[in-house]
């Protein structure tokens, strides 16, 4: 026997060597398939997390945009009441000019009557609290 083998009892027989074989390549196998699951695992965690990242930017920036489209709306809602208002005072100013022009009635009936469509003029003429009919804030935006 050579000096340099292993006595004959330590050397595993010819199918005792082809089932080791066999099962270093059935353990690689699943060494591979087990680091495979995982990385594809990462890969499609990571591309979810990317789009709802990408998702998440698109949607706060509809909203800012939104928010900011209804802000403008509720600025020119309030400039537009306003310019209502200035024409209301017009039409009170206009309708008591024209009653303090008009001779008097004589009688209470006729007094009467034009103090009620005085008091109706200056009710349906009467000015609107902008802001507030449109839920303004006091900071102005």
């Amino acid at each position: 026997m050579p000096e340099n083998q292993p006595p004959l009892e330590s050397q595993p027989s010819v199918p005792e060597s082809n089932f080791m074989l066999a099962a270093e390549r059935q353990v690689d196998i699943l060494v591979a398939a087990a680091t495979r699951v995982p990385k594809l695992q990462i890969r499609v965690l990571g591309a979810v997390c990317a789009a709802l990242l990408v998702i998440s930017g698109v949607l706060g920036y509809l909203v800012s945009q939104q928010y900011s489209t209804t802000q403008e709306l509720r600025r020119d809602a309030v400039v537009n009441c306003q310019s209502g208002n200035e024409f209301k005072a017009d039409q009170t100013r206009i309708w008591n000019e024209l009653i303090s022009i008009t001779p008097a009635p004589k009688d209470a009936k006729g007094r009467a009557f034009i103090s009620n469509f005085r008091a109706f003029v200056e009710h349906v003429n009467a000015p609107k609290n902008c802001a507030q009919a449109y839920n303004v804030k006091a900071s102005g935006k």
